[in-house]
């Protein structure tokens, strides 16, 4: 069985360019929620790289077609990331990004990273997109591929950093073309 779209109104997220000989990238649906959290928290729990999530925080990114999801031939989800738009700044944060161990160097996190980036300048023209990493995160090299560059966290919006606990993290924040 092949990988289906979603949604064919969020994007042709299933273009050639998109897809890989073993995987290919499609909008998330309200059932691959329970497998999402239950990836990105195995994550959180085994390398803190990414934060924990809840299935009503998942859910809204599904609901705004902000989260995308690689898939196996066969329907298996192996990769995730999604996008939250916060309220007060506007801005985008690229997040939750998990490819399962096994399928790690093939590509799949530089194809979510531009699924997300795709959906935003889609539905959201000119916002800007941030990235932020910890000591444990890795994707760096996907992000600063799509054009973010890194930047001082005292750029970042005080909403973020205050939900984010203030933690130490890396900035990478993209201007998308609309704004450039």
């Amino acid at each position: 069985m092949g990988c289906i779209a979603a949604k064919s109104a969020t994007l042709g997220i299933l273009k050639p360019e998109l897809r890989t000989e073993h995987t290919c990238i499609a909008a998330a649906t309200a059932k691959d929620i329970p497998k999402i959290v239950s990836m990105i928290n195995g994550e959180a729990e085994r390398s803190h790289a990414v934060l924990v999530v809840t299935p009503e925080e998942v859910k809204s990114w599904v609901d705004n077609g902000l989260s995308f999801v690689a898939k196996t031939m066969y329907g298996e989800i192996v990769g995730h990331s999604a996008a939250k738009i916060w309220p007060e700044s506007g801005w985008a944060e690229h997040r939750a990004v998990v490819v399962l161990p096994e399928y790690r160097g093939n590509g799949i996190n530089s194809k979510l990273t531009a699924a997300v980036v795709q959906s935003l300048n889609e539905f959201y023209p000119g916002i800007t997109v941030l990235s932020l990493k910890n000591e444990n995160s890795g994707g760096r090299g996907s992000v600063e591929a799509f054009g973010f560059k890194k930047a001082p966290t005292s750029s970042v919006p005080d909403e973020i950093l205050t939900a984010k606990e203030k933690k130490e993290y890396d900035a990478y924040i993209l201007q998308t073309l609309a704004r450039q």
